[in-house]
């Protein structure tokens, strides 16, 4: 049998929204009322509670602005038993604490450094909203990156704290990878009389399988915000070279006479990059017409001015334009008409008829992959964007 949110908490949550907020919700009693939450330790689910139970422990929070209907989660680990008796601050404090959405399985977790897990003390001041099974939190609370809002959280994972854990970021083509990898737990190797570990076996911890001969690594000191590279301090070097390297636990110091050369000492490892060689791409032409003329850019010759736009290597369309030898030194006084392999247009389509401006070409990207996909950064419509771009016509106003 369904169970409806009490009346009283509907009643508090209309005195605090005001009528016309509140129509919304007082038309849908039920909210994530019968939802069951799990807490699970160490992999273990120990328990499963249907928010319904829970009706005591609603809270009104002020939180984002405005009043949230909320339970604890840290009521929900109570009353899960999983402390035995024991206080329950002593026992949050041996935890650090991840969340899992039921839609689609997300864990803020997965974003890496932008939402690490952390102590699961923070539980007492992290809430389930009753209506819309989101996770929200106090205001003062270090949890304020959007990955960490949870819509339709179901569970809650509680990993013992390794107060000594010596935390390594990995990133691939400019996304973080997973979780980040705690080096103290990998298998260890003893090097002149110090501990150790495998370059391969974070690789492994992480579950990256790549060719690292077609990858370029540098490197991200703890408390830095920027790459050695970018720095200055050392250039990119290739991943092969790292093959054989270890890392010292003392001092996250790498270790590898390869790296070394080229970098000098490296310690205090936090981050490593790892980021696909642009030199490989089959061969795409793009004609661009301009002035009556036309040019034919194959833009795997344009490898080496590649960026990565959402881990896709990618070239800009203005460095397109400019390795035919064409200079608009104003591109807003041109516009710009685009065609796919298969004779698609934007301008064909009612949402996108209107020929937009060549000042979008700075920002705007075709992947250096095989679908070609043109895509145009906050385009006024998805149709924008163009699969197999074949070619630009440039013309003025």
């Amino acid at each position: 049998m369904k169970r409806l949110i009490p009346f009283w908490v509907m009643l508090a949550i209309w005195s605090e929204s005001g009528c016309e907020e509140s129509q919304g919700i007082m038309s849908d009693s039920e909210g994530v009322w019968n939802t069951a939450f799990s807490v699970v330790v160490e992999n273990e689910t120990v328990a499963s509670i249907v928010l319904g139970d829970m009706d005591k422990q609603v809270r009104l929070i002020n939180a984002e602005g405005e009043m949230q209907p909320g339970i604890p989660v840290s009521e929900l680990i109570r009353a899960s038993k999983v402390n035995g008796g024991a206080d329950l601050d002593d026992f949050l404090a041996q935890y650090i604490c991840d969340y899992e959405s039921a839609n689609d399985g997300f864990r803020p977790s997965s974003k890496g450094e932008r939402c690490p897990m952390v102590s699961c003390l923070y539980t007492k001041q992290s809430y389930i909203n009753v209506m819309s099974g989101r996770l929200f939190y106090d205001d003062d609370t270090p949890m304020t990156n959007g990955c960490y809002h949870v819509q339709g959280v179901h569970k809650v994972m509680m990993y013992k704290a390794n107060q000594t854990a010596k935390w390594m970021w990995l990133y691939l083509n400019g996304e973080i990878v997973g979780r980040q990898v705690d080096i103290d737990l990998l298998n260890k190797m003893d090097i002149n009389g110090k501990l150790a570990v495998r370059w391969r076996d974070v690789l492994e911890a992480a579950d990256i399988h790549i060719e690292m001969s077609q990858y370029v690594c540098e490197f991200r000191r703890e408390g830095a915000e920027k790459t050695m590279t970018e720095e200055g301090m050392c250039d990119r070097i290739s991943c092969e070279v790292l093959q054989n390297a270890f890392i010292y636990l003392d001092n996250r110091a790498l270790e590898e006479n390869g790296v070394t050369s080229v970098c000098g000492e490296i310690t205090n490892i936090q981050a490593i990059y790892m980021t696909e060689k642009l030199d490989h791409f089959e061969s795409h032409i793009i004609q661009i017409t301009y002035q009556g003329k036309t040019f034919d850019i194959d833009i795997a010759t344009l490898g080496q001015q590649a960026v990565f736009v959402n881990a896709v290597p990618s070239i800009k369309l203005m460095d397109i334009v400019e390795a035919a030898g064409i200079n608009l030194n104003d591109p807003d006084q041109f516009l710009c008409d685009y065609e796919g392999e298969d004779g698609y247009r934007p301008k064909d389509r009612d949402k996108c008829s209107e020929v937009l401006s060549c000042e979008r070409l700075n920002s705007t990207f075709v992947s250096l992959t095989e679908s070609h996909k043109m895509k145009m950064d906050d385009a006024p419509s998805s149709c924008y964007n163009v699969s197999w771009l074949s070619k630009i016509e440039i013309m003025p106003r």
